[in-house]
């Protein structure tokens, strides 16, 4: 099994028992319930959409031209998902993009006193960031939707006949290491969920969410919503967790 550089599989899984199951990922529940106690300010960072071309586009742009509401609780789901949108396709669900998880990696590298050692739940629902054991299948076209399928499928198995080798925490794989290497690195896919050994923020992505939840203190909120490089949404304790 060959990890990416930086990563090192744990002794055991007793770094998350602190969670006590609240991953910040489930979705219907108020912030505060989903997420462990103590941290005070939250933000949801919105995975960027799609045009029909190929460009990205913003969720404020989109749900301006459809006159639709964004807010803490918008969902993309509940404006595009029932029907295909004529413009815009669906945000990549389940793990943050890796150009916005390099931006918010980088962030909160000057928010936690343990940048070195950090900790991360991959869910083999999206597949792990290292080898299965399972090869690659050989496309007979440029974009083979069906083979492309089958082969995501096999490798999802192999992942999750994997997980029950490995210590692991809420449903996922548990890796350690630096949170540069997430930077230097950009594993594909992102962890779902991940946090530093202070406990000083989490950032989590539900199964099939097409944003990310950050619990953190106020100041690491605030340059995380302030980077116009990402689009957020802050949002209140109060406030549910949307797919």
């Amino acid at each position: 099994m060959d990890l990416p550089p930086g990563f090192g599989i744990p002794g055991d899984a007793s770094e998350a028992l602190w969670l006590d199951g609240r991953y910040g990922t489930q979705a219907g529940r108020p912030v505060a319930e989903a997420f462990p106690p103590g941290f005070t300010d939250f933000v949801r960072v919105l995975h960027p959409a799609w045009r029909r071309h190929g460009s990205t586009v913003r969720w404020s742009e989109a749900f301006h031209a459809r006159a639709r509401m964004l807010d803490a609780e918008a969902s993309w789901f509940r404006h595009f998902g029932d029907v295909p949108d004529p413009e815009f396709t669906t945000p990549e669900d389940g793990s943050l993009p890796q150009p916005e998880a390099t931006i918010v990696a980088s962030s909160l590298l000057e928010h936690t006193t343990t940048p070195e050692d950090c900790w991360f739940v991959w869910s083999p629902v999206r597949g792990l960031p290292f080898d299965t054991g399972t090869p690659l299948v050989r496309f007979r076209r440029p974009w083979d939707p069906w083979r492309m399928r089958r082969a995501a499928i096999r490798r999802s198995r192999d992942a999750m006949r994997l997980q029950r080798s490995l210590p692991s925490a809420g449903g996922g794989v548990l890796v350690r290491g630096p949170l540069g290497a997430l930077v230097e690195v950009a594993p594909t896919p992102v962890p779902s969920v991940w946090w530093p050994a202070d406990h000083a923020w989490i950032v989590a992505t539900g199964v099939d969410a097409v944003s990310t939840y950050i619990g953190a203190m106020p100041d690491c909120i605030d340059a995380i919503v302030h980077d116009p490089r990402l689009e957020t949404l802050k949002v209140a304790s109060t406030n549910t967790i949307v797919v």
